[in-house]
């Protein structure tokens, strides 16, 4: 029998991060080499960066960059959020906190009024 951990990209997670992991164990590693597999790795290049950094760069000229700083404070706790609702990832009570302190100091930051600069 083959002893290779055979990886497919369906299976979520980085497979380079995966691969890299198993070969510190000693393990031999296999990618999944057919058209579903090459499709999952295209579509998450495509949407996880090509799509991501393009709407953020939409949004920066749009928003101006100290706007869409604070947006971007809220990236974690929108992914870890989206991941308990779609994936049902279980969120312990520090992630909680976490996100918390996030959504606060988001909250702080969007009060926040400019300092208007002093008059001589």
């Amino acid at each position: 029998t083959d002893k290779a951990l055979h990886l497919d990209a369906r299976a979520g997670g980085s497979p380079f991060n995966v691969a890299v992991g198993l070969a510190r164990l000693g393990q031999p590693v296999a990618f999944a080499g057919d058209a579903l597999g090459w499709s999952a790795v295209l579509a998450i290049a495509l949407v996880s960066t090509v799509v991501a950094v393009s709407t953020f760069f939409a949004g920066l000229a749009r928003l101006g960059p100290a706007r869409t700083s604070v947006i971007s404070t809220l990236e974690p706790v929108v992914t870890v959020a989206l991941a308990a609702l779609l994936l049902g990832e279980h969120l312990h009570p520090m992630q909680l906190a976490g996100g918390a302190l996030v959504l606060a100091a988001a909250t702080l930051l969007a009060l926040e009024r400019p300092a208007t600069p002093a008059r001589a």
